[in-house]
């Protein structure tokens, strides 16, 4: 069995892969060719935590595992991950465990890798600014993610707590010197020039002001994936020209959408296209699913070995 650390495969995988691999994993999912119950929740409320199970099965792809993943938001103030997790991966001939590995930056990487999709398919290929709301672990692969699929001129980073944003720009602006970087004091005054607008927090209300938002922006809602949470207006609701799901359930988890509307699963997007007109205003939501987590999981497997 092969215990992989983030230090383990880091270097060895690259965000073109898992976009690639994301993306054969939509199209098994958009021809029926997968498993993935859907995940199940225990709440530890003491701790303001959850823990949620993830299993799935991709055959074209011999993915087989379950994630397990808990968000403790109180692991700030200890300087911990507020996401933390575990991949097992299985061998699907024998139901053997063939690796043990760090869920919690396969679910970063994961989830950069899918917001990347949603960017790419749906948002103006001449974007150039984009704005972050939520400066978290997940921030650093959403922004990775959404340089590889757009040619972004400058990124506006807001997170209640500055710190987390200053050393978010410290780190990026380092690896890409010709993309501006700017800190921002409030989200409100910031969206209007936005060509894309990625939110990752677990608020219960809105981040952002929906009249602030500018005809032809892409919103990407990656953070929600609770009925609870919810930072997205639901005014924009009616504003959209499309509303995209990385798969169904995530109009079951997120406080995001409401249930009974319109939507296309992203994997319909990938398979028939999509005809976007400049001032379009789109939006894609992720709640994840374990199908990505295991075809992820199987293309770090087989970079190790």
């Amino acid at each position: 069995m092969l215990i992989l650390k983030k230090n383990d495969f880091e270097e060895k995988i690259t965000m073109d892969g898992i976009i690639e691999t994301i993306e054969k994993s939509l199209i098994a999912y958009e021809n029926k060719a997968t498993i993935s119950p859907l995940r199940t929740h225990i709440s530890i409320k003491e701790n303001n935590g959850t823990t949620l199970f993830m299993p799935a099965y991709v055959p074209d792809m011999q993915s087989l595992g379950i994630k397990i993943v808990s968000v403790f938001p109180n692991n700030i103030s200890q300087n911990k991950d507020v996401v933390l997790g575990e991949m097992i991966l299985l061998d699907d001939k024998t139901g053997e465990v063939i690796s043990v590995m760090d869920g919690t930056f396969l679910t970063q990487i994961r989830t950069g890798g899918i917001g990347a999709i949603g960017i790419k398919y749906l948002s103006n290929k001449e974007s150039e600014i984009m704005v972050v709301i939520g400066a978290g672990g997940q921030a650093e692969q959403q922004i990775k993610g959404a340089l590889f699929v757009r040619d972004l001129k400058k990124i506006k980073i807001f997170d209640l707590d500055v710190s987390k944003s200053l050393e978010l720009v410290n780190k990026l602006s380092k690896i890409y010197k010709n993309i501006i970087f700017e800190i921002l004091e409030n989200t409100n005054e910031c969206i209007e020039d936005a060509d894309i607008i990625t939110t990752i927090t677990t608020s219960k209300k809105p981040v952002f002001d929906y009249r602030k938002v500018k005809k032809g922006c892409h919103i990407n809602g990656i953070g929600s994936y609770t009925k609870e949470m919810n930072e997205i207006p639901h005014e924009l609701l009616k504003e959209y020209k499309i509303i995209a799901v990385d798969t169904e359930a995530a109009v079951l988890e997120s406080g995001d959408l409401i249930e009974g509307m319109g939507f296309k699963e992203i994997s319909s997007i990938i398979k028939n296209g999509f005809k976007r007109e400049k001032e379009d205003i789109t939006f894609f939501k992720s709640t994840g699913n374990a199908i990505f987590d295991v075809a992820v999981a199987k293309y770090i497997y087989n970079s190790c070995i």
